[in-house]
């Protein structure tokens, strides 16, 4: 999931030698531009507690399969099963460490530190024995540090890498790749390839993640393109979900900019003071630059 934050986004962080402590909101309409949410496959936001409940169960079923696994191959085995154990709690340790390296560049970015995270992300993405799915978000979150810096092209090869490393996978970070790809193309001004890759992805999903994130691509594109075709009740449905959010800064300027293509100034200088009030800086001028350029222009008038 993310700068001009809000007064609660701006409370003191941890010291600047290490990523700043893990902070999950428990709805998208509470959750600021320093705070997680929990995500399950289908794009639906969770509470905290469903993701610790998650965790220990995740944990749990590690150490249980390492210890079956250790208990067979002692009976097969004999004393060589326990060399055998031992590899493998050394991969799950390695697995575990990962996973915990990859937070960390999580957080980085969320504090803004995008080239401390991209350094964390690039030695996951670049390192050895590290499984196929930990390597995919890797390669997708450096994905975004690049876009933020502006290398969309370079950007565009890790999602597509991501992509192509997720597979057929239908959960939610191979959904979240395949939008990212098709931004780093918009940006690219390869609008008839993202038209296409827009159109595989088919409608807007159930889960409030996904389909703030699905509904925030199909502006984008439109705004690359210089119309949209949203009648005005779906843009209103659109609007009060977005107003309801406070990280929603991206969907409310490209809201502001399809009210303005209808005609309707004051529904647009509205989201417009909406989403200046809830930018959060390279976030979107780095990663939506296309967006960044309209409110530029738009507050200048």
């Amino acid at each position: 999931m993310a700068g001009e934050p809000r007064d609660r986004d701006a409370r003191a962080l941890a010291s600047p030698a290490g990523p700043p402590a893990t902070k999950v909101a428990r709805n998208l309409q509470v959750a600021s531009s320093r705070e997680f949410v929990y995500v399950d496959r289908n794009g639906r936001v969770r509470s905290p507690a469903r993701l610790r409940a998650n965790q220990i169960v995740s944990y749990g079923l590690m150490a249980g399969l390492l210890g079956g696994a250790t208990a067979i191959y002692y009976a097969t085995l004999g004393p060589a099963g326990i060399v055998v154990g031992g590899v493998l709690g050394l991969w799950f340790a390695r697995v575990i460490g990962t996973g915990f390296s990859l937070g960390a560049g999580l957080r980085l970015m969320v504090a803004d530190r995008f080239d401390d995270a991209a350094a964390v992300f690039t030695g996951i993405a670049r390192g050895r024995f590290v499984p196929r799915r930990l390597r995919a978000n890797a390669e997708h979150h450096l994905g975004h540090c690049r876009a933020i810096a502006g290398q969309h092209e370079e950007a565009l090869a890790l999602y597509r890498s991501a992509v192509a490393r997720w597979g057929g996978s239908r959960g939610l970070r191979g959904a979240l790749a395949r939008r990212s790809e098709v931004f780093a193309l918009i940006n690219l001004g390869r609008l008839t390839e993202a038209r296409a890759h827009l159109a595989a992805l088919g409608p807007a999903p159930e889960g409030e993640y996904l389909r703030l994130q699905h509904w925030t691509l199909e502006l984008y594109l439109a705004l690359a393109e210089g119309h949209h075709d949203l009648p005005e009740e779906e843009l209103y449905r659109r609007s009060r979900a977005a107003l309801a959010i406070t990280t929603a800064a991206a969907l409310l300027g490209l809201l502001a900019w399809a009210y303005q293509q209808r005609g309707d100034q004051e529904m647009c200088r509205h989201l417009l003071a909406e989403c200046l009030d809830r930018h959060f800086g390279p976030r979107i001028s780095g990663s939506l630059p296309l967006l960044q350029r309209w409110l530029d222009e738009a507050s200048a008038g």
